[in-house]
C-alpha cells in the first residue's frame, strides 16, 4: 500500500510539474557555457550577461538554479564553476548580440 501511495504521489508530482519546465526553454537546453564564478557574482548578474531581455533573463536564472542543484536562493561562491545553459542560435538572437553589445562597450 505505501509503494502504490508513493507511486500515486510521484505520478501527481511529475504530472503538475511537467508543464511549468515547458515553458522555460532553458530548461530543454543541451547546449551549455562553464563559468568560473567572480567576485561580486550572481546569478541575477549572470543571467543578465547572457540575455537582454527580463523574461528571459528570469528563466535563465531558475534554469541555472535548477542544472546547477543550487539552492533556491542561487547562492554560488568565488570560484565555483557553473553550467550557463544556451539556447540554440535562432531561438536565442538576443545571446549572440548581448555579448556582441558587451564586448563593444569593453573595447576601448
Amino acid at each position: 500500500m505505501k509503494s502504490r501511495f508513493i507511486g500515486v504521489f510521484v505520478f501527481l508530482f511529475l504530472l503538475f510539474m511537467a508543464p511549468l519546465n515547458l515553458s522555460n526553454a532553458y530548461l530543454r537546453s543541451t547546449d551549455f557555457e562553464m563559468i568560473t564564478i567572480q567576485e561580486n557574482d550572481n546569478v541575477w548578474s549572470i543571467a543578465g550577461r547572457y540575455t537582454a531581455d527580463e523574461a528571459l533573463a528570469a528563466d535563465l536564472r531558475e534554469a541555472i538554479i535548477e542544472i546547477n542543484a543550487l539552492e533556491s536562493d542561487g547562492k554560488i561562491l568565488v570560484g565555483q564553476v557553473i553550467r550557463v545553459p544556451i539556447l540554440a542560435e535562432g531561438k536565442a538572437a538576443h545571446f549572440a548580440y548581448r555579448n556582441a553589445f558587451a564586448k563593444a562597450r569593453e573595447d576601448p
